[in-house]
């Protein structure tokens, strides 16, 4: 249950594990593995503040600063993954992407989380570490929670989802760079 992928110096994915392929192809629809070699990891990170925060810690490693190992979650329909995720300068300026999953829950099937679920045009945001669903004003709760609050079930297309980073995350992963 470990996993890396490379960046090159312009955070082009340069090489990915074969245990990656694997990890990917549970996340995908069809069980397909997602072809990433030579596409630059921003077409993976969404949202602003996820992208703030992988931005700094990529430069950070760059600069040969020791990265904690940061804990956020990767989940499948049926699964909550909680992984580590261990970011170092592997070669002058390549970054090496550690991910290690330190424990799997099985869940009934969410369909939110489903790639092959119908959507709408509209957008629900969900943290990027610990994927919690974004709801009112500054109130994220568990996806589980979070589809039954916001009546999901009972809609035939959901909601696209967007990432961004909870409040309590991007204040822990901060913490910890700092």
């Amino acid at each position: 249950d470990v996993f890396y992928y490379v960046l090159d110096n312009d955070d082009t994915i340069v090489e990915v594990s074969s245990s990656w392929s694997s990890f990917s192809r549970e996340n995908t629809a069809g069980g397909e593995a997602l072809d990433v070699v030579g596409r630059k990891v921003w077409d993976f990170i969404e949202g602003r503040e996820t992208r703030q925060l992988y931005r700094e810690i990529f430069r950070r490693a760059r600069s040969g600063k020791a990265i904690p190992p940061l804990p956020f979650r990767c989940d499948s329909p049926g699964e909550r993954r909680f992984l580590e995720l261990a970011i170092t300068m592997n070669t002058e300026r390549d970054v090496l992407v550690l991910s290690t999953i330190k424990r799997r829950a099985e869940r009934e099937p969410v369909r939110l989380l489903d790639d092959l679920t119908e959507r709408t045009e509209e957008f629900l945001k969900v943290c990027s570490m610990c994927k919690k669903l974004k709801l009112d004003g500054d109130r994220w709760e568990e996806v589980e929670k979070g589809v039954n609050e916001l009546k999901l079930f009972e809609l035939a297309a959901l909601p696209n989802l967007t990432h961004s980073l909870c409040p309590a995350c991007l204040e822990s992963s901060m913490a910890k760079l700092d």
